[in-house]
């Protein structure tokens, strides 16, 4: 399989550790990310993007690690590296 090098824009979930006082929380917000690799899948409900890929001679037996599967809805943008 031959996957496009990928950086992705999105938006993460964000928590608070601790107690807070209710009119503390309204600092808490999501945070802009950006991630950096092959996206290996693309579909309406998802994005995955692996950040390592070995190369062998035969194509079909290189492997894929440290995959980040990412929703749809929290991608804002995909710019094509390479």
């Amino acid at each position: 399989m031959k996957a496009p090098l990928v950086e992705v824009t999105w938006t993460d979930a964000a928590s608070n550790h601790g107690w807070y006082l209710y009119n503390e929380l309204g600092g808490a917000q999501t945070i802009k990310m950006t991630t950096v690799g092959y996206m290996v899948r693309q579909s309406k409900k998802d994005i995955a993007i692996a950040q390592t890929q070995s190369h062998h001679e035969n194509v079909e037996e290189n492997k894929w690690s440290e995959v980040w599967v990412i929703p749809a809805m929290w991608v804002k943008r995909i710019r094509r590296l390479v």
